[in-house]
C-alpha cells in the first residue's frame, strides 16, 4: 500500500498554470505602456513619454481599485449556484444585485472624474496638458468599462491559460502596431496619443463582450441566447456595503502603491540619485508584485468553489491545504524572479540601484508568497475584512513612521529607505501568517 508523502507546501501544477496565466495577462497589460514608450517615445519626445507613463500609473490604480468587484461577483455567482443546483442557474440571479449596484457606483465616479479632468485639460493650449486632454478623451471610456469587466469576468468560469494570454496580448500587439504606424506615416504626437487611447477603449469593450457571451452560454436557461445587456446595469439595495467590501478587497494594492510613492519622495528629498534609485527599484517591484496577486485570487476562488461539495457539506480541500497550495504555487515564480534579479545585478545591467538595494529587493520577493499572495487569498476566502485589514494598517503605519524618522534624521539614503520597506514587509508577512493560521483552524 502506497503511503501519502508528506509535503510542507504541496505543489499543484494545475493551480500553478491557471494562476500564472492570470498573472501573465496582468503583466502584459502593464507592459503595453512600455511598448508605446519604447517604440514611439524617441520620435515624439519627452512630453509623449511622460503622458504615457503617468497615465499608465493612473490606469493601474483604477484597475486595482475596481478589482475587488471580481471577487464579490464570484462569491455571488457561487452563492446562486448553491441555492439553485443544476447545469444552468439563469441569468443574473438576485444575489448579484448589490454587486451590480456597486459597479454602477464605481462607473459613475469614474465618469464624473473623467469629465471634470477632460474639462480642465481642455483649457490649456499646448504641452503636456494638451496631450493629456487628447489621451484621456479617448482612454476614459475604457476606464468606465473596467468595473463591468471585473464583474462579468467574476461571473464566468476562469478562462483557459491560452485564452487569457490571447486577450492580454491583443492590446500590446495593437499598441505596437499603432506606434510603428505613427513613425512610418509621420503622425503627430496628438494623433498617436488619440490612436493609443482608442486601442484601450476598443480592447476593453471587446473583453467585456467576450466575458459576457461566455457567461450567457454557461448560465442562461436552455433556448435563451440573447444578450440582456440592460439588465446587467440594474442596481439593488445593499450596493453601498458591497462597494465598500469590493474596495477593501483591493486596498492592499493601493496601499502598496501609496507607500512606494512616499518612499520615492523621502529618498528624493535626501538627494536626486537616491530618489532615482528608489524610483527604479519601485518600478521593478511594482511590475513583479502587483500582477502576481492573482495567485492568491485564483487559489481563494477555487477554495470557495470547492466549499460545500465535500462529505456532509464540508469542503473537498481543507483550509490549511488550500493555503499551502496557494503559497507553493507562487514560490517558483517569486523565487525565480529573485534569482533573475540577482543575476541581472551581477551582470551590471541595473545602473542606479546599489547591491544592498538589489539584495533587499530579492529578499522581499522571497517572502512575497507569504505577504501579497496570502493577503489576496484571504481577501477572497474570508468574508470578514476587519481582521484582514489589521496587518495592512500596521504595515502602512509602521513604514510611514520609519520613513518620516529617516527623513527628519537626515539618513534617508536609498539603502536605508529600502531597508525600512523590507523590514515592514517582513512584519506584514508575519502578521498575515498568524492571521491565516487562526483562519485555517476555524471549522
Amino acid at each position: 500500500m502506497r503511503t501519502k508523502r508528506f509535503s510542507l507546501f504541496p505543489f499543484d501544477r494545475g493551480l500553478f498554470k491557471r494562476s500564472l496565466g492570470s498573472s501573465l495577462s496582468f503583466y502584459l497589460s502593464m507592459f503595453s505602456a512600455a511598448v508605446a514608450i519604447a517604440i514611439a517615445g524617441p520620435v515624439h519626445g519627452f512630453e509623449f513619454i511622460l503622458v504615457i507613463g503617468y497615465s499608465a500609473t493612473v490606469s493601474n490604480a483604477v484597475r486595482i481599485a475596481t478589482g475587488g468587484l471580481h471577487v464579490r461577483a464570484r462569491r455571488a455567482a457561487l452563492s446562486a449556484a448553491r441555492a439553485n443546483p443544476g447545469p444552468r442557474i439563469g441569468l443574473l440571479p438576485k444575489e448579484l444585485g448589490p454587486v451590480q449596484g456597486a459597479a454602477v457606483f464605481f462607473s459613475l465616479v469614474i465618469a464624473i472624474l473623467w469629465m471634470c479632468g477632460v474639462s480642465v485639460l481642455s483649457l490649456f493650449d499646448g504641452g503636456v496638458p494638451r496631450l493629456l486632454f487628447f489621451y484621456w478623451l479617448f482612454r476614459g471610456p475604457a476606464l468606465m468599462i473596467l468595473p463591468w469587466v471585473s464583474v462579468v469576468s467574476g461571473l464566468s468560469a476562469p478562462d483557459s491559460v491560452s485564452r487569457q494570454l490571447v486577450r492580454a496580448v491583443s492590446p500590446v500587439s495593437l499598441i505596437g502596431i499603432v506606434s510603428f504606424c505613427s513613425i512610418w506615416a509621420g503622425w503627430s504626437a496628438e494623433t498617436t496619443i488619440c490612436a493609443i487611447g482608442s486601442v484601450y477603449a476598443v480592447t476593453s469593450s471587446s473583453s467585456l463582450v467576450s466575458h459576457w457571451r461566455r457567461f450567457v452560454r454557461r448560465s442562461a436557461p436552455q433556448g435563451s441566447r440573447r444578450l440582456e445587456v440592460l439588465t446587467l446595469f440594474r442596481g439593488s439595495r445593499g450596493w453601498r456595503s458591497e462597494a465598500w467590501r469590493s474596495f477593501k478587497g483591493s486596498v492592499d494594492g493601493l496601499v502598496l502603491m501609496t507607500v512606494f510613492s512616499l518612499s520615492i519622495q523621502v529618498a528624493g528629498t535626501y538627494s536626486v540619485p537616491d530618489g532615482a534609485a528608489v524610483a527604479a527599484g519601485v518600478s521593478v517591484m511594482r511590475t513583479f508584485v502587483i500582477p502576481a496577486r492573482r495567485f492568491g485570487f485564483v487559489a481563494g476562488s477555487e477554495w470557495l468553489e470547492q466549499s460545500g461539495k465535500g462529505p456532509a457539506g464540508g469542503c473537498l480541500v481543507s483550509r490549511e491545504d488550500s493555503v499551502k497550495r496557494a503559497v507553493a504555487c507562487s514560490i517558483p515564480l517569486f523565487w525565480g524572479l529573485a534569482a533573475v534579479l540577482l543575476l541581472v545585478d551581477a551582470a551590471g545591467i541595473i545602473g542606479p540601484i546599489s547591491l544592498l538595494m538589489v539584495s533587499l529587493m530579492a529578499l522581499q520577493l522571497v517572502i512575497e508568497p507569504f505577504a501579497g499572495v496570502l493577503y489576496s487569498y484571504l481577501s477572497v476566502a474570508e468574508e470578514s475584512a476587519r481582521a484582514r485589514l489589521v496587518p495592512l494598517c500596521v504595515y502602512s503605519g509602521v513604514l510611514t513612521s520609519l520613513l518620516v524618522c529617516l527623513s527628519l534624521a537626515g539618513h534617508a539614503e536609498a539603502g536605508n529607505v529600502w531597508l525600512a520597506m523590507f523590514v515592514c514587509r517582513a512584519l506584514f508577512a508575519l502578521l498575515l501568517i498568524g492571521r491565516i493560521r487562526a483562519w485555517a483552524r476555524t471549522p
